[in-house]
């Protein structure tokens, strides 16, 4: 495709004498001269882009010292002495829940013996040191397939820089849309061309990254049963079917761990020590879920792109096996290593950096018992408030407690979905519509699909603004009155959490006008330079005016009211103090208004939804404990 137009371009450039010559030079003549050897260049250019287009350079793993783990690396040797494969020269470690080999050096490591381990951390928690050996053996498996793991690394490199190719955006592609948006119609032509030349490279590279794949997925099969097989050559077919089983639910908890981590680090805290969270998570794991896991997976077909075969294909292919270890090697396997705890840290820390880079290092590394502390309590929390609200999602965005006496009802409103989904639909229609409408008084121009209106015109969009507004109240209304009743679930004697729950709630309203004003602005001050510059100027002091002023009104309000929890991260104090992160003298003053308003609105949900877990925590003990007392008295 590159030799043919650059080709073409070439033919048609040494024609331009002859049309000069023939030709008068006007407009029209100067473009047709002109236009198709440049647009013949650009297309050439695109099309090659793809050679010019560079990788970025992977972070360095981190590499486990001999010095470090002498036991560990004995037990490599020992175990690739056993199935005859040479020993990696470089050991690393990640939070996999995975080990894999892989020659050292790429390219310059294919005719030698130049091979690297890396071993996932998790997984040797999850591990015996038998079921470990199992998995080294494995890898090492790998090391034993000389010319198909070099064979195969070749494939996938190819196959890697097709999907790259295909489907990644670079500087290129970022300066081809940017032009085609603001250049004109004449360079636009020429700018369509060349975006067609991507367009069309890419379509081609994606088929050809459809067959390689497909091409290549049984020969990655065939190498992960030959792989299993010196498994269960040194461990035996029956640990070799043990380790199957138990991967996908350490990968399944492992999963569940890093959602810990990422709730929490909304909060600027991380933990500590990954893998203390995976073994946290195996040993809660209730025995119906891992049965669910299991049969989930031994249900699975290979499928014809899979590069791995399925769970049951695997263990029925080392089915019978005998394995030449005959130690029992029951102990766990982080046993090998002389400080393992020590060890996740530093690999937590060094995939924090990596990962996160500069807002890691914003963040609180927390201990790994005061982490699972917290994510205990929010389990719990969201546990108990699905006793209540059942698959409701934020009800404290418009829940008010009854003022009634609490009590447990004989009955309680349990929703089979989330019953609040035509609330959060109406509120970003609402929102759209508003932030438009504040828009288009500002001067501006919009386009009404894109704020859910039906009409650009200013005195259609207000009227739409209005209705959704009203519907939204609506909506709140009929969720109060349907849930007022699972209300009365909630335990009077937790005074203190009444009161500061019953403090914000009553800022339900002001909340929602910030939400407005705030979502109204965020388009306005993105959309700046589509007005002119003396109303930009004064549309936008009036919209953070606005924010600031009544978020201030907000804090107000709330900084003489008590606050039972606090928000992770923060010590005690009122709930106003909670809302804009601290006791910092003038922040109200200093910091933006739209990241003030922002930040308000984010802590209000959290702490909403806190006191509000809290609330449903403390009365589900009292429903315990009270049908405790009531079975103890019928027993009596």
């Amino acid at each position: 495709m590159v030799g043919l137009s650059a080709w073409l371009t070439y033919l048609y450039l040494v024609l331009i004498p002859g049309i000069v010559a023939s030709v008068q030079i006007n407009f029209i003549t100067i473009l047709i001269i002109v236009g198709p050897p440049v647009i013949g260049g650009i297309v050439t250019f695109f099309l090659f882009k793809p050679l010019l287009s560079r990788r970025p350079r992977p972070p360095e793993p981190m590499q486990l010292q001999r010095q470090d783990a002498e036991i560990l690396f004995r037990f490599v040797e020992h175990v690739c002495a056993m199935i005859g494969a040479p020993p990696p020269k470089r050991i690393d470690v990640d939070l996999q829940v995975n080990a894999s080999a892989s020659l050292r050096r790429g390219w310059r490591s294919l005719v030698s013996n130049d091979l690297t381990l890396t071993i996932g951390l998790p997984l040797v928690a999850g591990l015996t040191a038998r079921q470990f050996a199992g998995v080294l053996a494995h890898e090492f498996g790998h090391f034993t397939q000389k010319a198909g793991m070099r064979v195969y690394f070749l494939i996938g490199h190819v196959r890697f820089w097709f999907a790259r190719v295909a489907h990644d955006r670079d500087r290129w592609d970022v300066w081809l849309d940017t032009n085609l948006k603001t250049s004109g119609w004449r360079a636009r032509v020429v700018l369509r061309a060349a975006e067609w030349a991507v367009n069309l490279s890419r379509t081609i590279l994606k088929g050809l990254l459809y067959a390689a794949t497909w091409m290549s997925a049984w020969f990655s099969r065939q190498m992960e049963f030959d792989a299993d097989r010196h498994e269960a050559s040194l461990v035996g077919g029956d640990t070799s079917a043990e380790v199957s089983r138990r991967l996908p639910i350490l990968s399944t908890v492992s999963q569940w761990a890093w959602n810990d981590v990422n709730e929490s680090w909304r909060y600027g805290r991380l933990a500590e020590n990954f893998p203390v969270l995976v073994q946290d998570h195996c040993a809660r794991i209730a025995p119906e879920t891992c049965e669910q896991i299991l049969q989930s997976v031994m249900g699975e077909e290979t499928g014809r792109w899979a590069t791995h075969p399925a769970t049951r294909d695997r263990i029925e292919n080392v089915k019978g096996m005998e394995g030449a270890l005959t130690e029992a090697l029951d102990q766990p396997a982080p046993s090998l290593f002389p400080d393992f705890a020590a060890l996740c840290q530093q690999t937590t820390s060094y995939h924090y950096k990596v990962i996160l880079g500069d807002a890691g290092e914003q963040s609180t590394v927390v201990p790994s018992q005061e982490f699972l502390s917290e994510v205990g309590a929010r389990r719990e929390r969201a546990e108990a408030k699905q006793t209540v609200f059942s698959q409701i999602g934020m009800p404290s965005r418009w829940f008010v407690l009854p003022e009634g006496p609490g009590q447990k009802p004989e009955t309680t409103l349990l929703a089979v979905a989330d019953d609040s989904v035509q609330y959060w639909a109406i509120l970003e229609q609402s929102l759209n519509r508003h932030a438009g409408r504040e828009f288009l008084r500002a001067g501006g121009k919009i386009q009404p699909a894109g704020f859910h209106l039906s009409s650009g015109d200013l005195s259609d969009v207000e009227e739409e603004a209005r209705a959704s507004r009203e519907s939204l109240q609506r909506e709140i209304e009929r969720l109060r009155k349907r849930y007022q009743g699972n209300g009365c679930m909630l335990t009077q004697d937790a005074v203190e959490l009444r009161q500061a729950y019953g403090a914000l709630s009553t800022e339900q309203p002001a909340l929602l006008t910030l939400r407005y004003r705030w979502a109204a602005a965020g388009v306005l001050l993105r959309n700046l330079n589509c007005l002119n510059l003396s109303r930009a100027a004064v549309a936008r002091e009036a919209a953070l005016d606005g924010l600031r002023t009544l978020s201030k009104e907000i804090v107000g309000r709330l900084d003489a009211v008590p606050c039972p929890v606090v928000l992770p991260g923060m010590g005690p104090s009122s709930i106003g103090r909670q809302l804009v992160q601290g006791e910092r003298p003038g922040i109200l003053e200093s910091m933006d208004a739209y990241e003030l308003a922002q930040t308000i609105l984010t802590h209000a949900d959290d702490l909403a939804e806190l006191l509000l877990g809290d609330l449903c925590v403390v009365s589900s003990k009292t429903w315990k404990k009270d049908e405790s007392g009531a079975a103890a008295v019928q027993e009596t």
